[in-house]
């Protein structure tokens, strides 16, 4: 059910997306590019999330939220940084620091968002569990799109709209599969048989 889920939230927001050209046959190939690169992510996003519940979090000595940011920030470092020496595009990046100084605040600032992103992701998962992450990642997706929509005025259209009410269906549908889960859990004998 879940999998049937992340699929409707990547059709959803493939929609949505094709809202802003306002035609969806414009290009059917690459229609069903992007609904299976968006499938692909949302996949890999909530493997990740349950990954990092059942490896780190949901052990008799689970880690700390510090102890996987440290290490993830650290391999993180150490990928990023062998992928733009390898690629040519560190020195050109350092150059252009170098030469627009007045860019490097905003770096600095959005690796401090960047970081504290995913550290709340992190105890969401500690303390809660992936699915619970995962719905709570997309509803403030959806609310920082609606308001987008209401600070800049876009005139709405069926593909919005449509593509909207799949990503909402998706996540009433990730939550309710969640509640079911933690109900067979507690009450093994309950739901089954239905």
């Amino acid at each position: 059910a879940e999998v049937a889920a992340a699929a409707l939230l990547a059709v959803g927001l493939s929609v949505f997306a094709r809202g802003d050209t306002g035609d969806l046959s414009e290009s059917p190939a690459s229609s069903w590019l992007g609904v299976l690169l968006i499938l692909g992510a949302v996949l890999a996003d909530a493997f990740t999330a349950n990954f990092e519940e059942k490896h780190f979090f949901r052990l008799a000595e689970p880690a700390s939220s510090a102890e996987v940011m440290y290490y993830l920030s650290f391999f993180s470092l150490l990928g990023s940084t062998a992928l733009t020496l390898a690629t040519g595009e560190m020195s050109p990046a350092a150059l252009h620091s170098l030469d627009n100084p007045h860019v490097v605040p905003t770096i600095v600032a959005f690796s401090l968002m960047g970081y504290l992103s995913v550290a709340f992701v992190l105890l969401l998962i500690k303390h809660f569990d992936a699915t619970v992450s995962e719905v709570v990642k997309s509803a403030r997706k959806v609310l920082q799109v609606v308001i987008s929509f209401v600070a800049f005025a876009r005139p709405l259209n069926v593909y919005y709209a449509v593509g909207g009410a799949c990503v909402v269906g998706a996540l009433w549908w990730l939550q309710l599969a969640e509640k079911r889960r933690h109900v067979v859990a507690q009450h093994p004998t309950r739901g089954h048989g239905r």
